[in-house]
């Protein structure tokens, strides 16, 4: 079931429970905030845009003559350079998927614990350059200096935990804004991608798989500030934006020997700051 879908049947599931007690009027207006004791589930879709960080670092890799680099062959020396390259670069935008689970501590504020899922379609994108003349082991097309070097990444997945804190600015009216805090772990899955070059005919060739990073687990923290509006006095739809930041993954460095090993450095890539904006449903017990 896609993203979208199971956000809006989990809304419409948490409209739905209350739906039954929506005509009854409660002191106050709407009471979709927190209070002691009072549980509340928080369901939200989304997605993050690139605040700063490299995804993949800039890179050089010296070639002697009469050499071979995975698929590439040269009959002169030369260098593979690579650049470094933004999370927005090499993906499309991400979606977004997950839920939290909230304990009032008081009339304004809560506790919560939840999960996330993010995931992001890869891009074919430039990265830098070959710049040697050689052939292509396999086919036999030749190559000649400054031939572009691409890459088509595989798609990314990495899932969240995370627990925080949520303070809502006033307790009661149709409109209720807050501001939240939280710090947890990110699980990544392995990330690789298929390089291309482009060849003499002007085609580009794939050279091969190489693989970046290994499964990671990393520290992920944020600050986020929104407002839920009342559907029913229990029951609210919500937008939320903030900034997050994740950890660096995990290098794999398998596939980047070579050359005078220059490459090593393209997964040594730092943590990032992020930029979610979300959809949200809320439901009070």
């Amino acid at each position: 079931m896609r993203p979208t879908r199971i956000f809006l049947t989990s809304v419409l599931a948490c409209v739905a429970l209350v739906s039954g007690s929506a005509a009854q009027s409660l002191d106050g207006g709407p009471r979709h905030a927190p209070g002691a004791g009072r549980f509340a589930v928080m369901p939200h879709f989304g997605t993050e845009l690139d605040l700063g960080g490299n995804f993949t670092e800039s890179a050089r890799a010296n070639v002697p003559a009469v050499s071979i680099f995975g698929k590439l062959s040269f009959d002169t020396s030369g260098n593979i350079t690579v650049a470094a390259r933004t999370f927005g670069d090499l993906y499309s935008m991400p979606a977004e998927l997950g839920f939290d689970m909230a304990y009032g501590v008081s009339d304004l504020g809560e506790v919560f614990g939840g999960f996330r899922y993010i995931r992001a379609t890869g891009r074919r994108a430039v990265i830098g350059a070959v710049n040697a003349t050689g052939t292509v082991v396999g086919t036999g097309n030749g190559f000649s200096p400054g031939a572009a070097l691409s890459a088509q990444m595989e798609n990314f997945g990495s899932v969240a935990g995370e627990v925080g804190y949520r303070q809502f600015l006033i307790g009661s009216g149709s409109l209720l804004p807050y501001v939240a805090g939280s710090l947890g772990a990110t699980r990544t899955s392995t990330v690789g991608s298929e390089l291309f070059v482009r060849n003499d005919l002007g085609a580009d060739e794939s050279i091969g798989r190489v693989a970046l990073f290994q499964r990671s687990y990393a520290f992920t923290g944020g600050m986020q500030v929104g407002a839920t509006y009342a559907l029913a006095p229990q029951a609210a739809l919500g937008v939320e934006v903030g900034a997050r930041y994740v950890g660096a993954m995990r290098g794999n460095d398998t596939d980047l020997r070579g050359g005078d090993n220059g490459l090593f450095t393209v997964n040594d890539s730092g943590g990032r700051w992020t930029l979610p904006i979300r959809l949200t449903g809320r439901i009070v017990f």
